[in-house]
């Protein structure tokens, strides 16, 4: 639950209200960066060891870490991705030039035929290896970047910015607190008006409880339950006292 304070009123906002305030507002889910708009669950690479993902309006991004090859023979960096691979395939031809699907490829050049194989050319051998894949252990999520074969493992970065809301005209900043009605009050959480109506006290030993004007819940008259005097009269537990006094 969530609980606020307004002007001495506590309030509580239960998770299903907030679960169904954020269900129902799907155009939060999109993100901007840089100038582009991504929708929700898109992955993109502002750099090249570098992944994004739009997360229900969160822009969420990691830094690639790469696999620690060990007793790799030869080490291989595709053109385009952030971590080498490990090629171990022997290597036979002299000549310094590849073709493949009649491309031709210069010695050193390396490409992936596909997203989960890559390719290099070495003395005129064509060296393909299938790619192996990091175990990415105790990670919550992992998203595959576009075009890319190993999962990327992230974590919600610092670049959240809070949403405001816009309520009949007017906006109201991330975390702040209104009342559009005397008995009912809201709190904009990242974009989405949460609301919820107030819970006043209960007013326990009080004889006598007004409703101040525009408020929602009443208050204790602290005249009526310690007594006032009217004239020669005073007013005490509900009994009659006449003093020979007068009020000023």
């Amino acid at each position: 639950m969530l609980t606020k304070h307004y002007t001495g009123v506590l309030f509580t906002l239960t998770e299903d209200c907030v679960n169904m305030l954020n269900a129902a507002v799907l155009d939060s889910d999109s993100c901007m960066e840089n100038g582009n708009v991504y929708s929700n669950n898109d992955i993109w690479k502002p750099e090249l060891c570098r992944t994004c993902v739009c997360d229900s309006g969160l822009v969420v991004c990691e830094d690639d870490v790469c696999e620690e090859l060990r007793d790799c023979q030869m080490l291989v960096f595709p053109k385009g991705e952030c971590c080498p691979l490990c090629s171990n395939t022997a290597l036979t031809h002299t000549t310094n030039s590849g073709a493949e699907n009649g491309k031709v490829y210069a010695n050193t050049d390396m490409w992936n035929p596909e997203p989960c194989r890559v390719c290099v050319c070495d003395k005129g051998s064509i060296i393909c290896e299938d790619v192996v894949c990091e175990d990415i252990g105790g990670c919550q999520k992992t998203v595959i970047p576009d075009g890319e074969c190993c999962p990327v493992c992230l974590t919600v970065a610092s670049t959240f910015t809070p949403k405001s809301c816009t309520v009949e005209g007017e906006v109201y900043h991330h975390n702040e607190i209104w009342k559009p009605a005397p008995c009912r009050v809201c709190v904009c959480d990242n974009g989405v008006s949460v609301c919820d109506d107030v819970q006043c006290e209960v007013l326990a030993n009080c004889k006598k409880v007004i409703t101040p004007e525009g408020e929602c819940c009443p208050v204790c008259d602290s005249f009526a339950s310690a007594g006032r005097m009217i004239g020669e009269t005073t007013f005490t537990d509900g009994r009659l006292r006449s003093h020979h006094f007068s009020c000023i």
